[in-house]
């Protein structure tokens, strides 16, 4: 199976980020407007990122996509911290936000809503907040809420 641009993109950025101290959180290309994003997010294990730490580290993340192919299809590379209201995309994200307070966008009846409240547990199925199950084919956007 061939990689997509974040999968590549993590390969080669993830032992760089790791050999600052550092954790990478997600890569993520993603459309804005007229512009394709690639967000490189990052931070200590303690979910902490100076600004100074991330332009420490910015050179070498551009050095070291700067000539991949797929660099071509990328408007902005966007180097930082994920986030308080980070968005979560993978397991080990949901596992880490079980406890914690979230925000999920839901399809509803052909309208979106907004479901706030703590992740008690997630599985293959979908995500349970607040004692309501919600499953994935519903889900169009969760992320950590303050």
């Amino acid at each position: 199976m061939a990689l997509n641009t974040e999968q590549k993109a993590e390969l080669i950025l993830r032992p760089i980020i790791e050999a600052a101290g550092l954790k990478l959180w997600d890569v993520v290309f993603e459309k804005e407007g007229a512009y394709h994003y690639l967000r490189v997010l990052f931070e200590h294990e303690d979910g902490t990122l100076t600004i100074d730490e991330c332009e420490e580290l910015t050179p070498a993340i551009n050095k070291a996509v700067d000539d991949e192919p797929f660099m071509q299809q990328v408007d902005v590379l966007d180097a930082g911290s994920p986030g308080l209201t980070r968005q979560l995309r993978k397991a080990e994200h949901y596992d880490y936000a079980v406890g914690k307070l979230v925000k999920a966008v839901v399809r509803q009846g052909g309208k979106t809503e907004r479901v706030t409240g703590t992740l008690t547990d997630w599985d293959d199925k979908g995500f349970t907040i607040n004692d309501e199950h919600i499953a994935n084919a519903d889900l169009v956007k969760l992320n950590l809420d303050l």
